[in-house]
This record gives C-alpha cells, sequence and structure tokens, in this order.
C-alpha cells in the first residue's frame, strides 16, 4: 500500500507541474501574439488564425499527456475508499476559449486585443483539475498530519506507525487500530526488558504475559503514572476489539485517534526507556 502512496504521489505532482507549465505555455504564446498585433495590425486577423492553428499544434499534444496522468490517477484511486473519479481536460473546452481570443472584430482596422479576462478564463479551466487532484492526493494519505508525531519516535517504531496510517488510509479501520497497539506493546516489551535488566521489576515471559498485565504491573511498580496507565488500557481495548470478529464499525476518526495516542504513548515509554537504562 505504501508503494501505491508513493506511485499517487508521483502522479499527483506530474499532473500539477504539467498544468502549470502548460499555463505558462498559453500566457507565453498569448503575449508574443499580443505584441504582433500591436506592431502590425493590418494583418493582425490573417496572423491571428495562423497563429491560433500553430498554438493547438503545440499544446493539444500536452493536453493529452495530462489527461494519460489523469486517467492513471483514476485507476489507481480504485484502490481507496470514496467515490474518486477526475475528469479529464476537454481539448474543446480550451479551443473554444482561444479561438475567441483570436477572432477579430474589425474597428476601423484595428484588430481586438488580448481581453482582460483572458487569464481568468484559462486560469479556470485549469482550476478545477488541479484542485481536485490536490484534494484526493491529500485525501488519500494522512502521513503529513501525523508527520511531526512520528519524527519524535525511535526510527524502531516509525514503520508501524507509517503502516497503521497507511492501513487507515485504504479504509481497514480495524487493522489499523490494532497495528497502533502492537507498535506501543513492542515498546512495552522493550521497557520491561530493561526493567527486568536493571533488577527493577520481577523477571517473567514477556512473550506469554497478556497485555493487561503487564500494564498492571508497570502501574503497580510504580514505573508509569496513573494518565499513562489509562491510556495504555484505552489502546489496548480498541485493539482487542479490532483484533476479534466483533459486530464493531470502526470509524475514520478512531482510527486515527488511535494513532494519536500511539505516538504520545511510544514518546513516553522511550523517556521511560531511557531514565531507566541510566540506573
Amino acid at each position: 500500500m505504501f508503494g501505491n502512496l508513493i506511485h499517487i504521489g508521483m502522479i499527483v505532482s506530474k499532473i500539477i507541474a504539467d498544468i502549470e507549465d502548460l499555463r505558462r505555455d498559453i500566457s507565453t504564446w498569448l503575449l508574443v501574439q499580443n505584441i504582433n498585433e500591436f506592431t502590425s495590425s493590418k494583418n493582425a486577423e490573417k496572423n491571428g488564425k495562423e497563429y491560433l492553428k500553430k498554438l493547438l499544434v503545440e499544446i493539444e499534444p500536452k493536453i493529452k499527456v495530462i489527461n494519460k496522468e489523469i486517467m492513471a490517477l483514476n485507476k489507481i484511486s480504485t484502490l481507496f475508499e470514496g467515490n474518486f473519479r477526475l475528469k479529464t481536460l476537454k481539448v474543446d473546452g480550451l479551443r473554444k476559449i482561444l479561438k475567441a481570443r483570436f477572432e477579430t472584430i474589425s474597428k476601423n482596422g484595428e484588430s481586438q486585443f488580448l481581453d482582460q479576462n483572458l487569464d481568468l478564463k484559462i486560469n479556470q479551466y485549469f482550476l478545477e483539475t488541479r484542485q481536485r487532484v490536490i484534494n484526493f492526493s491529500d485525501s488519500v494519505s494522512s502521513a503529513p498530519k501525523f508527520e511531526r508525531g512520528i519524527k519524535k519516535v525511535k526510527k524502531e517504531y516509525r514503520n508501524g506507525i507509517k503502516n497503521a496510517i497507511d492501513i487507515m488510509d485504504i479504509g481497514i479501520y480495524d487493522v489499523s487500530i490494532f497495528t497502533s497497539g502492537r507498535t506501543v506493546e513492542e515498546s512495552l516489551n522493550k521497557l520491561l526488558k530493561v526493567l527486568f535488566s536493571k533488577k527493577t521489576i520481577e523477571k517473567f515471559d514477556i512473550k506469554y504475559t497478556m497485555l493487561n498485565k503487564k500494564i498492571k504491573i508497570l502501574y503497580d511498580e510504580h514505573i508509569i503514572n496513573e494518565k499513562t496507565f489509562h491510556d495504555l488500557n484505552s489502546l489496548r481495548i480498541s485493539r482487542n476489539d479490532s483484533g476479534h470478529q466483533s459486530k464493531i464499525k470502526f470509524t475514520k476518526q478512531e482510527a486515527s485517534d488511535a494513532v494519536t495516542q500511539a505516538l504520545s504513548l511510544l514518546v513516553r515509554v522511550e523517556k521511560l526507556i531511557s531514565k531507566y537504562s541510566r540506573k
């Protein structure tokens, strides 16, 4: 799934860049034509029609490239939750805008100059497509939202959290919650091993001990405070519910909350690992 998100990011970046390049190309072509009209008004109408043909020959292949990228994005979007379908750019729509610009209204032998609203019309032509591409990119990836939190946790737990986020983004919320809980338990196991090595608490078999008992031992031994005790149990209960064949239907918000809670707990547990490692 992470590979698909990277692929989407690449396609989105390419579409936006290609749209911006095409928009700049059109503006440049029109600026040149505007200068030509000003310097040679006698042949403005004839030159305008020829210039329009050259402009369309130049830009139509670029629109086709953008449309291929849009279709590729539509195809990969079927893997994600939601009803996303991006419309391709219509060549006829842009041709109509440009044709209206190049049609000359002869008044005293002078040609019609660049319409002040032309840039606005061209921007509107591209705006909806560009914005929908950005909106889709934001909707399928929640990673930016958690970026700061991810940087605060140890590298050994980042993959677990990133997996939880990726799974959440494709709509499998129960597995996402389970993954968040499992990642936190891994950090607790590391803490317990440090405590064993320092003889701070009596050693027991981590592998065959339930998570609720591990949390209780850490609380009873005054290793974790009351808030951390309750937060760990809250995530544990959610993880247990998500890991069993229950009728509970989790939401994206619940999965997101689990990731947020897991990030906070990972930072707190790591501080305890650092504290007891120095003793």
